[in-house]
């Protein structure tokens, strides 16, 4: 008997399954948004808005999805107070990391005010069963007035009208006028109601975009403002602050251990999982912009400073790796970036002479037990010999002793992770890469729990 071909996994074929799922386990929805091209073209995130009622279903749902197609949840966003991002990532037959974005919400509320509500969005809905090209397809999408007043509400509001978005307005206000025009009336005056049938008539929309802020403003003033809603605004951003979800990396080794290679490497292939990347070459330095530097030929070259100098070099690093971090490193983690360091505040106890430091190696250690701490600490580790041979900066006994101190360092951290470098470089880019996915995935499922309506 003929073996069954594996699916190969896609944004389209895994939005396609999802849209199945749902409706195999009783979550009504809609497809919110350009569907145009769906399945076979998906630019970004999959927007889906759901039954309130359904929110209960979405977790042990998402979590049979994963496991029927052996993806990862390795991201939680709740954006706003009733909507949530996933970030779901899977290895693909190219050995690349893909990642897959449904991003689901009930009503759409932003700061207090109810702009719509979903079980206006799902009735009438309407099943899609041929796309663009004239493929088959499945899935539900509004009806074409909904489709279109809840498209221009969220460009509205955020003050961004494409060419594009300016095209499916069109679309969608030509298969219902009528009804479309009756849905502006909700939310704005005669004036405004009239340009933006004019726009949208016409697919002219300069005088549109030129109004957007007031068009914005006129907005919101005609929409109620809930306390309680504010509030439950307020709380999802205090846990943001206290939960951020972004990830702070720090990568350690010797000179020749390939740090900045790896570095470089992991930052192009894991930024699709993250709303931004940013680098950082030994300390955050205050938020001040970092200079690419070359290298130093001769690490040990210069004489270590006197002790007083040593001190108030220890009391800069010091200072710099708290309250720089906290104006540089921990607003970025708050906003989902991955934020990567090459070298980190325990080089200084490692390597004390690279860093011409002569006091304390004991003060030094002691003053990095107050430093916030990264999430997660990669050794590359090298043998000293290949180390000398990729990079003679140091003897080979000093390369020998430093391999050592890392290796005993990184070891005894909870959140360390020694990995050998002397592979080939696509296999420790692959090594790096599961760390970091896996930590996602184990705080993911952590997190799940405030996924709730």
């Amino acid at each position: 008997m003929r073996q069954a071909a594996p699916i190969v996994l896609s944004d389209g074929v895994l939005a396609s399954n999802l849209f199945r799922l749902f409706e195999k386990e009783g979550i009504g929805y809609v497809l919110v948004g350009d569907s145009r091209e769906y399945p076979a073209k998906i630019l970004s995130d999959v927007d889906v808005v759901i039954e309130p009622e359904c929110v209960s279903k979405l977790v042990p749902c998402l979590m049979k999805f994963c496991d029927l197609y052996n993806l990862k949840l390795i991201q939680i966003l709740q954006h706003e107070q009733s909507a949530w991002f996933f970030v779901c990532s899977w290895t693909g037959n190219d050995g690349k990391h893909h990642v897959f974005y449904p991003d689901v919400c009930t009503d759409y509320i932003r700061w207090g005010r109810r702009f719509l509500g979903a079980r206006c969005l799902l009735s009438g809905r309407i099943r899609k069963q041929v796309d663009a090209d004239g493929q088959q397809c499945s899935f539900f999408v509004p009806a074409p007035e909904q489709a279109f007043i809840y498209y221009l509400l969220k460009k509205i509001d955020k003050g961004f009208l494409a060419p594009s978005h300016q095209s499916y307005l069109s679309g969608e206000w030509k298969k219902a006028q009528k009804e479309s025009k009756k849905q502006l009336k909700k939310f704005w005056k005669e004036p405004e109601v009239e340009m933006l049938c004019d726009a949208a008539e016409f697919n002219s929309w300069n005088e549109v975009c030129d109004a957007l802020p007031r068009l914005r403003v006129a907005l919101r003033e005609n929409l109620p403002f809930s306390f309680k809603s504010f509030a439950l605004d307020v709380q999802r951003k205090i846990l943001r602050i206290m939960k951020p979800t972004g990830v702070h990396v720090v990568l350690l080794g010797p000179d020749g251990s390939g740090k900045s290679t790896i570095l470089e490497c992991i930052e192009g292939t894991l930024a699709s999982a993250f709303r931004r990347t940013k680098r950082y070459h030994l300390r955050p330095f205050f938020g001040s912009p970092q200079h690419a530097r070359e290298p130093e030929p001769n690490p040990h070259g210069k004489p270590v400073r006197g002790f007083l100098p040593s001190l108030i070099k220890l009391g800069v690093w010091w200072i710099d790796f708290t309250i720089g971090y906290f104006i540089s490193v921990f607003p970025f983690l708050v906003r989902s970036t991955l934020v990567l360091f090459d070298r980190y505040y325990f080089d200084l106890a490692i390597d004390p002479r690279r860093y011409r430091y002569g006091g304390p190696l004991w003060l030094a250690k002691l003053c990095g037990n107050f430093i916030p701490r990264p999430d997660l600490v990669i050794l590359l580790d090298v043998p000293a010999e290949e180390l000398y041979s990729r990079k003679a900066e140091v003897s080979i006994e000093e390369s020998h002793r430093q391999r050592l101190a890392y290796r005993e360092f990184v070891g005894a951290l909870p959140n360390g992770h020694i990995i050998d470098n002397s592979d080939r470089l696509e296999e420790t880019i692959h090594k790096v890469e599961a760390v970091v996915l896996n930590y996602m995935a184990i705080r993911a499922i952590s997190s799940l729990g405030h996924v709730k309506h």
